[in-house]
C-alpha cells in the first residue's frame, strides 16, 4: 500500500495532474486532487466524516497545480531533484580478509553482517544476517558501523536490493548506507520507496549495468524531493504501515527461531506434548 501511494504521489504525480486538468477543463482543482488520492468520487466525498474530508482537502492543498522543466524531464512546480550525497552521507561496507576466519563467525557475534543474499531474504526491514563480525574485526578494520532506521542498498552484482536497518548492523562493500541527517528534507520511509522504484538502468551508459553502477553513480542517484510539508504527511501516513511490516517481520522471526530449537527436542522426546 505504502508504495502504490508513493508511486501515484512521487512517480507518476497523479494530484498535480488531476489539478492540471481539472484547471483546463474549468473545473475545482482542489476537489479533482482529492478524488486522485482518495480514489473516491465526488458523491463519495460529500459523504465524508468532516473531519476525514478536512484532512483530504489540506493534503491535496500541499500539491502543485502546475509542471516544469527538469534536466531529468517534467517535475511538478517547486519540486527539486538532488543528489543523494547531498541528502544523506552515503557509506560503503568492508570486507576483512577471508582467510583470516577469526573476524567471522556464523553464531551470535558481536555484529550482524549483510550481505545482498541476507537483503534477499529481508523485507522491507533487515533484522538478520547469516554471519557476524567481531567487534575487533569491525574497529580493525574501520568497518563502517550503521545506525538503526538506515537506509541499504545493493549496488554490486545484484542493483537494487532496498531495506532499512532494524538496529545497528555492519555490511560488505557490495552494499551502501545511506544515513540522514535530523534535520534532512526526506524521511527513511520516503528514500527505502524511492530506491525501490527507482530505475537504476538509468545510471550508466554501458550495455551492463553492473559495470556502469559504482560507489561514485551511487552518491549521485538524483532524487525528487517534494516540499517538506507534503513529505512529512506522506510519512506520517506511511508510518504505521511500515510499524506494522517491522513487527510482523519480527514475530515470524520469532516464531521460525522457535520451531528450529523446539522441533529436534520434540522429534527426539527430550519434550513431550500433553494429550
Amino acid at each position: 500500500m505504502a508504495q502504490a501511494i508513493f508511486k501515484s504521489w512521487f512517480v507518476d504525480f497523479d494530484p498535480v495532474k488531476a489539478k492540471i486538468a481539472a484547471i483546463e477543463q474549468g473545473k475545482d482543482p482542489l476537489r479533482a486532487a482529492m478524488r486522485a488520492i482518495s480514489g473516491k468520487t465526488d458523491a463519495e466525498l460529500a459523504h465524508m466524516p468532516r473531519g476525514h474530508h478536512d484532512q483530504l482537502a489540506a493534503t491535496a492543498a500541499l500539491f502543485p497545480d502546475a509542471m516544469e522543466e527538469s534536466e531529468l524531464g517534467e517535475i511538478p512546480k517547486g519540486w527539486v531533484f538532488q543528489a543523494a550525497d547531498l541528502l544523506a552521507e552515503v557509506g560503503i561496507g568492508k570486507t576483512p580478509p577471508r582467510k583470516e576466519p577469526q573476524w567471522f563467525s556464523e553464531g551470535e557475534g558481536d555484529w550482524r553482517w549483510v550481505s545482498i543474499k541476507d537483503m534477499g531474504t529481508s523485507g522491507v526491514f533487515q533484522q538478520r544476517s547469516s554471519e557476524f563480525l567481531t567487534s575487533e574485526a569491525v574497529s580493525r578494520f574501520n568497518v563502517r558501523v550503521v545506525p538503526n532506521r538506515t537506509v541499504l542498498l545493493s549496488f554490486k552484482l545484484t542493483i537494487g536490493r532496498v531495506a532499512i536497518t532494524d538496529g545497528p548492523m555492519v555490511t560488505n562493500e557490495a552494499i551502501a548506507h545511506f544515513k540522514l541527517p535530523d534535520d534532512s528534507a526526506i524521511s527513511s520511509e520516503y528514500l527505502y520507496l524511492y530506491l525501490r522504484s527507482f530505475d537504476y538502468s538509468n545510471l550508466g551508459s554501458t550495455s551492463s549495468i553492473a559495470d556502469a553502477v559504482n560507489s561514485k553513480t551511487i552518491r549521485e542517484i538524483p532524487i525528487i524531493v517534494a516540499n517538506s510539508d507534503l513529505i512529512g504527511c506522506f510519512t506520517k501516513s506511511v508510518i504505521p504501515i511500515f510499524e506494522e511490516v517491522r513487527n510482523r517481520q519480527y514475530e515470524i522471526a520469532t516464531l521460525g527461531a522457535t520451531q528450529g530449537t523446539l522441533l529436534p527436542k520434540l522429534l527426539s522426546g527430550e519434550v513431550e506434548v500433553p494429550a
